[in-house]
């Protein structure tokens, strides 16, 4: 009786390890694209920042990330109207007045 109890006990141990183990292997996928949202908290982290107490930094990181990778795209585009509008912001008055200009027109 007691080594029944305690087989099925290790029993549904092990397959709830084995259930982690697969969760685990899922996340670990090298080839996923790095969203901005990964992008945003591996930055927090490596400076030592946790990413949930500090959720407006967070949040604004995010913001930026996002708006990289859909200029990205735009410019990517064959539309002429999308490009024009993308590089008219680019070429803005405040990217030049706080130095951007130049990390922006490295990243196309």
């Amino acid at each position: 009786m007691f080594l029944r109890r305690s087989l099925k006990k290790y029993k549904n141990m092990y397959q709830a390890l084995e259930r982690k183990l697969q969760r685990e292997t899922k996340k670990v996928n090298k080839n996923a694209p790095d969203t901005p949202r990964i992008i945003s908290r591996q930055d927090l982290l490596e400076a030592g920042i946790n990413p949930f107490k500090a959720a407006k930094l967070r949040n604004n990181l995010i913001m930026a990330y996002t708006l990289n990778e859909e200029i990205k795209n735009a410019l990517k585009t064959k539309d002429k109207r999308t490009k024009k509008a993308v590089e008219l912001i680019i070429g803005g008055k405040l990217l030049k007045k706080y130095r951007f200009f130049r990390k922006v027109s490295s990243e196309q």
